[in-house]
Order: structure tokens, then C-alpha cells, then sequence
């Protein structure tokens, strides 16, 4: 089937909801707002590149088609299928820094170009919202003992152990309240809505754009503080503790050593610096590289999916242990997330402080690295500081 797309270009003047249904995905980056509506068919992720090419139209300026895509974090999940495929919207709709908008119709006749209508549904906030535990910090700090206890015999050297936190409001929650929260507060942030998943993620898994890439790994947390000079004991903590260093280094590493596969020219700093967000601060580091020839996005992101920030080292082995002690499946929780488009450029994030919106419930996921010298306590202590990214944003949304 020969599928075509036709292009228009509008100055958007109303609010970004004004053109957003509750059920379209969305990537919100550096590059713009990528939002694609509807499906018109699905695709393996290492297919989805050369569909997008043989589309056949007329570009109006460099934004080609693209598609959005989140990947299973496991494809032993219960939830892999929900992720394993991409799929070819309807519509694509780019909006840049102007507020100018690309939007593409898609369609399998050059003469039938009937869209898609936006449904315009009326956004609603809820009047309550209550936020419990599944389960005590006792219970919690029981698992890192039992991460620990295998870090201490030699079975693993870190593993990312998660937990959630549940959601309860009087009415359906809206995707599109939390976005807009997520993008008014978050600024530093990937901001993205993906299969009800939504959430506001500081790490940049891998970029690709021409044949240079780009990582920027996070690994090492503390908790922002309202006073500067707090603020700044505990970065300067940060830079120099063992404990975190050693974690970041870790997952470095393993990024490096993935690369070799796809690129060239490998170029990274020696020494993290320091990315501070509103909630949390973060030991960072860049690494840049030349990608081989015919390579992808998509064909990065397979390849360095999952890192140790996500789910430990080694991987196998963690990710065992994470699926023996977790107690739940976390869908695209810690999993890629991200825009493709024709020519195999796009950006990936890591799917990071976020939440999974069931109707009327959702659960907040936020998880910490776990090596030897952990401290159960800290480690509490950093989840508490991560939810507060996507905790705040849904507590905001009520009136």
C-alpha cells in the first residue's frame, strides 16, 4: 500500500490543548513538541525508519515525518506487547519555539485527504486527589537489604530497585493537565505522553542527528534545597562521595563500551558535572560520537537499552533480581521513549518521573540505584525526592 501525506503550516495562536486529544502521544524536547494522533498501522521499531521514508509527498520546510515510539523495558514483561510495536499515525504535528506548526495528514489516496478531527474534549480537573503507598518504607528498605545482600556475595555489582505510589481522584484524570503542568515546571526536562504514560525525564538516552550522536547518562541524586548554601553542601557531596561516583562510573562505562558497536570517534569528559533540576540534582556526563553509516535512532537505542542507571550490572542478572523482589511490572517506566523520523534522526529519553493514568487512578513510579555502600535509608530518601517531580504536578492539577 502507497501511503502519502500532505503538509500545512499555521501560526498556532491558542493554547498547545487546543490542538491536543487526550489520547494523542507527545515528545516535548530542545527540537520542539512532536505529537502524533491516531494510527493508521504499526510497525516493528527497526521497520517503522523505512516506512517513513517511501511516504510520498511534498515537505515545506525541514521537518520530515516522524513517529513516536516507547519500547518494552523488558520483552519478558507482561506489558512488552503493549510497546513492541510502532506505530504510523494519522497525524503528525510539529510545533516549534516560534509556535509555528508543521502538521501532516497521512493517507493511503493523494485525492482523499480527509482528517482525523480534533475532538476538542473539554478539560476537567479534579476536585480531589489522594496519594498512598502500597507498601511501608520498612517493607521497601527490606528490598535494598536484599539488593545489598546480593551485591555483598558477589552475584551483581548494582541493580535499580523502583516503587510506586498510587493515585486516587473523584473524576477521570486528564493527560493534558499534567502535560502543561509538566511543561510549566519542568524546563529542563523531556516531557512526554506516551500510551498513558506521562512524565517529565532529565536523561537523554541518545540523540542522532546526521552522523553525529550524542548521550547524556545520569547517574548520583540529591535532593534540591530551598536554601542556597544547603544546596550547595550537598552538591559539593555529590561531586566527591565515593558511593555516587562509583555508580555513575558504572553505568559510563557500559554506554562506552555499547557505542563501539555503532560508532566512531568517541568523545566524552573524565569528570561529571552537575545538572540541577527543580526537585533533584544529577551527576552527569556528556559523550558525543560519530555514528557508523546506515545507522538509526532506533538502531542506539536497541543496542544501549537498558543501562545500568535503569536496571543495574549486569544486566541480566539485575534485571532477574529486579523482577524477583520489585513486586510489579513497570511498562515503560525506566524504558526509551522518543521521536524517530524519515531519515533515522531523532531523540530518546529515558521514561523517568513519571506516572501510568488509568482513569480515575494512576501509579508514580521512582527507583534508586543500589551498589555496595548503599544506605536503605538514603535510598528512601532519594525516591521521596524523585516523586516529587510528577507528585507535585498531579497534586497541582486539582481545584
Amino acid at each position: 500500500m502507497r501511503l502519502y501525506f500532505e503538509v500545512k503550516n499555521y501560526m498556532l495562536e491558542d493554547k498547545l490543548t487546543s490542538i491536543l486529544d487526550k489520547d494523542d502521544n507527545l515528545f516535548v524536547s530542545p527540537k520542539g513538541i512532536f505529537i502524533c494522533k491516531g494510527i493508521l498501522d504499526t510497525f516493528k521499531p527497526q521497520d517503522i525508519v523505512s516506512v517513513l521514508e517511501s511516504l510520498k509527498g511534498e515537505l515545506t520546510n525541514d521537518i520530515k515525518p516522524f513517529a513516536l515510539f516507547g519500547l518494552p523495558f523488558t520483552r519478558n514483561s507482561s506489558s512488552a506487547t503493549l510497546f513492541d510495536q510502532v506505530a504510523l499515525p494519522k497525524e503528525m504535528i510539529h510545533v516549534d519555539e516560534h509556535n509555528w506548526v508543521t502538521h501532516f495528514y497521512i493517507s493511503d489516496n493523494l485525492n482523499d485527504r480527509s482528517t482525523q478531527q480534533n475532538k476538542n474534549q473539554a478539560i476537567e480537573h479534579p476536585h480531589q486527589i489522594e496519594i498512598m503507598s502500597p507498601e511501608s518504607k520498612d517493607q521497601f528498605i527490606d528490598k535494598i537489604e536484599i539488593a545489598l545482600k546480593n551485591i555483598e556475595s558477589g552475584n551483581i555489582t548494582k541493580v535499580v530497585i523502583a516503587r510506586q505510589l498510587n493515585v486516587f481522584a473523584d473524576i477521570e484524570i486528564d493527560s493534558r493537565l499534567l502535560i502543561k503542568e509538566l511543561i510549566d515546571s519542568q524546563p529542563g526536562s523531556f516531557i512526554f505522553s506516551y500510551k498513558n504514560f506521562i512524565g517529565a525525564s532529565p536523561e537523554l538516552l541518545v540523540e542522532k542527528f546526521g552522523e553525529t550522536l550524542r548521550c547524556l547518562p545520569m547517574a548520583g541524586t540529591r535532593k534540591r534545597h530551598a536554601r542556597q548554601d544547603d544546596d550547595d553542601l550537598d552538591i559539593a557531596d555529590l561531586q566527591t562521595n565515593s558511593k555516587d561516583n562509583i555508580e555513575h562510573k558504572v553505568v559510563v562505562e557500559d554506554i562506552l563500551e555499547k557505542l563501539k558497536k555503532f560508532s566512531k570517534n568517541i568523545n566524552y569528559s573524565k569528570t561529571p558535572h552537575v545538572v540541577r533540576l527543580p526537585h533533584v540534582s544529577h551527576l552527569a556526563t556528556s559523550i558525543s560520537a560519530t555514528s557508523n553509516q546506515n545507522t538509526t535512532l532506533l538502531d542506539l537505542v536497541v543496542g544501549l537499552h537498558p543501562t545500568p542507571a535503569v536496571a543495574g550490572t549486569p544486566t541480566d542478572t539485575a534485571i532477574d533480581l529486579v523482577d524477583q523482589i520489585e513486586g510489579f511490572d513497570r511498562g515503560l517506566y525506566g524504558a526509551p521513549v522518543g521521536w524517530v523520523n524519515s531519515l533515522g534522526d531523532g531523540q530518546c529519553a529515558i521514561a523517568l518521573r513519571c506516572a501510568k493514568i488509568d482513569g480515575k487512578k494512576a501509579q508514580l513510579f521512582a527507583g534508586v540505584g543500589i551498589i555496595q555502600g548503599s544506605v536503605p535509608e538514603s535510598e528512601w530518601n532519594e525516591t521521596q525526592a524523585k516523586f516529587g517531580v510528577i507528585r507535585d504536578a498531579m497534586m497541582n492539577i486539582a481545584q
